[in-house]
């Protein structure tokens, strides 16, 4: 059956439950009046929305959470236990991701309300030093969803299983297969996903110690933190983007629509800052909450594609035949480049030939012959 037309069957099928309508209803209910509150806005009335745009996103995003969490699981499949194991460690981050975002429109609700306390009372009893620290506090839940999104970007894209304990061959149906050593840590299980989980760790600490210490310190926090906020949310568009660019894999399917509504996804997480500071004109007020309604939907799209991928298999598909695909490609193109140098014609002379590692071979410009290739 054709990617696209099993996506939306697929969809369909779910909205026939009961749990699917309900939770169709909760979603298109919530954008639905969001943007309409969005749309509603006023002078008067201004500071009042986005404590009940980003409250009701909140309780959308637990809910999907919980289905995550709680529901089904895609199944292990004895006969690929390498590939069964990449999508269980896989699937350990998706929820993490929905619980990071949840984390993060819980602060931006009580943001919004803390920013209404400030304009009923006055910006000037209110310290700036406790404004600074609340929008620092945001751009590290911000960067929570971000490292959850290079973490799941990483497993898709390299193999993460030891070796060791996963050979390969456990991909191919096989009778003697080694047992699992149930002693092994998971850190001798997953070490490829420790250390970079270490990394990007490391990474964000780093960053949010220079943040503090430059908006405290510095003369220009205002502007500091602007700066901070223009970064992580160049980060996040990029963690976001390389997850998107993995699910184009021919190998999973995923309806081109559905990719391009989750690239314009990436391309609107550098407004998180516009979100935060959009100050009271009512133009940037109706564009920042639009753009919050926009992005709850993209994440709806999101969720139902890696569902989609999990629940189908094609998920585990994918992590078999990529391993097989992953293991081979530079034995396949150094055999490439070695076939490319036998038929050079003789006095032409490579400068270089690819290696194992995938060196690029350098030569004079000289039309081949196709036919001289295949022998």
């Amino acid at each position: 059956m054709d990617a696209n037309l099993a996506f939306w069957k697929w969809i369909l099928n779910r909205l026939k439950s009961v749990k699917g309508i309900v939770f169709f209803a909760l979603t298109t209910g919530s954008a639905a009046f969001n943007l309409y509150i969005a749309l509603k806005s006023n002078g008067r009335n201004i500071s009042l929305n986005p404590p009940i745009l980003y409250g009701t996103q909140a309780i959308i995003i637990l809910i999907i959470s919980a289905i995550i969490a709680f529901g089904p699981n895609p199944k292990f499949f004895t006969q690929y236990k390498r590939g069964s194991q990449a999508v269980q460690q896989f699937w350990s981050w998706w929820p993490r991701l929905w619980f990071s975002w949840f984390l993060l429109y819980v602060g931006l609700t009580f943001w919004q309300i803390f920013s209404n306390a400030r304009l009923s009372a006055g910006s000037q009893q209110i310290s700036p030093n406790v404004n600074h620290a609340v929008q620092i506090g945001l751009h590290q839940l911000n960067n929570i969803a971000t490292l959850v999104l290079l973490m799941l970007f990483h497993l898709l894209a390299e193999p993460s299983i030891s070796e060791e304990l996963y050979p390969a061959e456990g991909d191919i149906f096989q009778q003697n297969q080694k047992p699992i050593d149930s002693s092994v840590t998971w850190l001798e299980k997953t070490p490829d996903e420790h250390g970079r989980f270490m990394f990007w760790i490391a990474t964000f600490i780093a960053l949010a110690i220079a943040e503090v210490g430059l908006v405290f310190i510095g003369k220009n926090a205002d502007s500091l933190l602007l700066i901070f906020a223009v970064v992580y949310g160049i980060l996040a568009a990029s963690a976001t983007a390389l997850l998107v660019g993995q699910l184009t894999n021919r190998l999973l399917g995923v309806p081109t629509p559905v990719l391009v509504i989750l690239f314009i996804y990436a391309g609107i997480q550098p407004s998180f800052d516009f979100i935060l500071n959009k100050g009271t004109d009512i133009i940037l007020v109706i564009a920042g909450e639009v753009i919050v309604v926009a992005a709850l939907a993209c994440k709806v799209v999101l969720f139902s594609a890696i569902q989609w991928l999990g629940m189908t298999n094609r998920l585990l598909y994918f992590m078999v035949e990529n391993y097989s695909l992953y293991k081979r490609v530079d034995e396949h193109r150094n055999s490439f480049f070695q076939k490319i140098a036998l038929v050079l014609q003789p006095g032409v002379a490579a400068a270089s030939i690819g290696d194992a590692k995938g060196t690029v071979i350098s030569i004079n410009k000289q039309e081949v012959d196709p036919k001289e290739i295949e022998r």
